[in-house]
């Protein structure tokens, strides 16, 4: 469960998500496609900065920060080295996900690691935590 800054508990990130908000993903994401977590780190950012303006604070969608980060991560595998756009700055660094990232590049532990095992790692991280998170699927199966 994820915590506010002062450490009180948030509800599954109904607070923070709105079923309106990038999740459930389009049945057409693709986890080895670069565009596709660009344009989930897009919508999440879209999201945090633009949606939760008025009734939710950007510090209290820790749990979305998150999200963002691992889209945002697995959109530009390289980050924080090579090229990446700047991202919103009301969306602040904090958070396990990306203190672990950073860390691990700050100490000289990174490794170029290939690019899809990456998406791999970074994508059933995602899926954990949205199942744990989420009141809805990840991804919307397509219809038949």
């Amino acid at each position: 469960m994820c915590r506010r800054p002062e450490g009180k508990l948030i509800r599954p990130l109904a607070i923070c998500i709105s079923v309106h908000g990038p999740f459930p993903l389009s049945p057409m994401f693709d986890h080895h496609h670069s565009a596709s977590w660009v344009l989930l780190a897009n919508q999440i950012q879209f999201h945090l900065v633009q949606e939760t303006q008025v009734e939710h604070l950007v510090d209290e969608c820790l749990c979305v920060h998150k999200f963002f980060w691992m889209a945002y991560v697995t959109a530009f595998p390289t980050f924080p080295q090579g090229d990446w756009p700047n991202w919103n700055p009301r969306i602040s660094m904090e958070g396990d996900f990306i203190s672990y990232w950073m860390a691990e590049f700050e100490a000289g532990k990174t490794k170029p690691d290939p690019v899809r095992m990456v998406w791999e790692f970074i994508w059933e991280e995602l899926r954990d935590l949205a199942a744990h998170l989420l009141p809805i699927p990840i991804v919307v199966e397509p219809l038949t």
